[in-house]
């Protein structure tokens, strides 16, 4: 309810535009809740992870060792033309 609360108060004063105005309510209301967010989390494989609620947005997660979440070093070479999709 806070973050609803919380969107709606953004929303009025700050973020005027009608479609930003929808879209935050809509994406408020369809946002996991706390139990779907830590099985995704989990159903991922992820160990080792913060999960907690806030005030204003419903919930964050975020892995608590740096090297579980890094880009691997080597990437793929990429042709210096890239081939028309159409």
């Amino acid at each position: 309810m806070a973050t609803l609360l919380g969107v709606q108060l953004l929303t009025t004063f700050v973020y005027r535009l009608p479609m930003t105005r929808a879209d935050a309510e809509t994406s408020v209301r369809r946002a996991f809740s706390f139990e779907e967010f830590r099985a995704l989390a989990e159903a991922a494989g992820w160990e080792n992870f913060g999960h907690q609620r806030f005030l204003f947005c419903r919930q964050a997660i975020w892995l608590d060792e740096r090297s579980v979440a890094e880009i691997p070093a080597e990437a793929e070479a990429v042709p210096e033309v890239l081939p028309c999709p159409t």
